[in-house]
């Protein structure tokens, strides 16, 4: 049976699916930061930043893991120096990730969220707002030159940050509830949609939370021809999910 984060006492609120789902999971190891051995691991790579303090006024900032270079800091323009002693593979603790000593960034229903957006409270956004989900919930904020981005919980953003991302085939696309994220489920086959059906029609339950009335996604999600994420709502329980292929 799949192991989850809850049993590796690794417990994240927003993602619920197994641990082996987890893009940057590599199980147990040795953090690159900490030292800490045999415990919970998690590979940064592209999209990830470690979070350093500026040595002359304490801002954190975040420094992208595969750049690995020094960058400005956003608050007094020190330089702030990438660790020298950093291996060719950096790892971080369960514990390291959580204390937001490191950051995943997330794309999601509003746009992209990384380090920076944090610091804002606005997403990164798209050119002209196309594609973004409209919530009355969520303020969205018109950044410059027709760039519109969404207003969001600066800690809210925090959490995702410091959570894994899950492994898809066309790249994350976090599911939100207004301003709440979604708690990810995992990426479920024709029989986890039975499953969870109960005495509704499972092709009818699988079309209410993918929002889609497409028949041919039915057969399509059968042969594995396309992937389907799903994320629980918090406020309602409602499932709501994106898919895509190959």
């Amino acid at each position: 049976m799949a192991k989850h984060f809850d049993d590796l006492g690794a417990a994240f609120p927003l993602f619920a699916a197994a641990a082996e789902e987890a893009a940057e999971y590599v199980g147990l190891g040795t953090c690159s930061l900490s030292g800490d051995s045999d415990v919970p691991c998690f590979r940064l790579g592209m999209g990830c930043a470690l979070m350093i303090e500026c040595p002359e006024c304490q801002a954190l900032n975040g420094l992208d893991c595969d750049e690995r270079e020094d960058e400005v800091c956003h608050e007094c323009a020190d330089l702030v120096h990438f660790p020298g002693d950093m291996p060719e593979e950096i790892i971080v603790s369960y514990a390291a990730l959580r204390d937001f000593r490191a950051a995943i960034s997330k794309d999601t229903e509003y746009g992209m969220i990384t380090w920076e957006q944090a610091q804002s409270g606005l997403t990164h956004g798209v050119p002209g707002g196309s594609g973004l989900r409209h919530s009355e919930r969520v303020p969205l904020v018109e950044i410059g030159d027709d760039w519109i981005g969404a207003r969001l919980d600066p800690q809210v953003m925090r959490e995702l940050l410091t959570t894994p991302t899950y492994i898809s085939w066309q790249g994350e696309r976090w599911l939100f509830d207004g301003g709440t994220p979604g708690v990810y489920q995992g990426c479920w086959t024709q029989a986890d949609f039975k499953h969870h059906a109960g005495t509704q029609d499972p092709q009818s339950f699988f079309e209410q939370v993918i929002e889609s009335k497409e028949r041919w996604m039915w057969k399509a999600l059968e042969g594995g021809r396309i992937s389907v994420y799903v994320f629980s709502m918090p406020s309602s329980g409602k499932l709501r999910a994106h898919w895509d292929m190959d």
